[in-house]
Parts: structure tokens; sequence; C-alpha cells
């Protein structure tokens, strides 16, 4: 795969994925961009099978060390919605986590 991207593009990503192929970090600076592997399997013009492959190994070596935000959707959830499934627990109210117990 050719370089798609500037070296200061490489050098920004966590050292995990540093420790990755070239492929695999370029697939990574595609995936902080919030390409699809579709999208990245055309742009590269690799098979899809080989991206999903190096998207795989990118995000087994993000989440093991703890940075899987950097290509992930943040997540929001709503304090004021009851839980939707049986046995989630509510959040605390701010009452109780201000008491101190002597």
């Amino acid at each position: 795969m050719a370089e798609f991207f500037s070296d200061t593009a490489y050098s920004r990503l966590p050292v995990e994925v540093r420790k990755l192929p070239k492929d695999a970090q370029t697939v990574c600076v595609f995936l902080r961009l919030r390409k699809s592997e579709e999208e990245i399997a055309c742009e590269t013009g690799f098979p899809p099978a080989e991206i999903a492959k190096l998207a795989n190994d990118v995000k087994r070596a993000l989440i093991l060390s703890g940075k899987y935000d950097i290509i992930s959707d943040p997540v929001f959830l709503s304090f004021d919605e009851l839980p939707s499934a049986p046995g989630e627990r509510e959040p605390v109210s701010s009452e109780d986590s201000l008491m101190v117990r002597e």
C-alpha cells in the first residue's frame, strides 16, 4: 500500500498502532477520518478482506491499549431516561453521592 498521508499523520498515531505494519497504520488514519472499511478499500485499491483484517488488527491494538475511542463514535447516555433492559442499574442521584458517612 502506498503512503497516503504525511509522516506527521503517522507519527501522531498511538505507539501501539505504530508497532503494526505500515498498511495497518494507514488503515488507522482512515478510520480516524471516520471512513468505512468499504471506503478505505475503494480509496486504497486493496481487497475488502485485506482491509477488514488490517482494521481488526488496528482495533485490537487500540482496545488493548485503552485508546479505541480515537476511531469510535462517542455514545452519549441520557440520565433522564430509564434503563431499557431489566437488571440495568439506574444512575445514583447526586444527593446520594454527596453524602459523607463517618
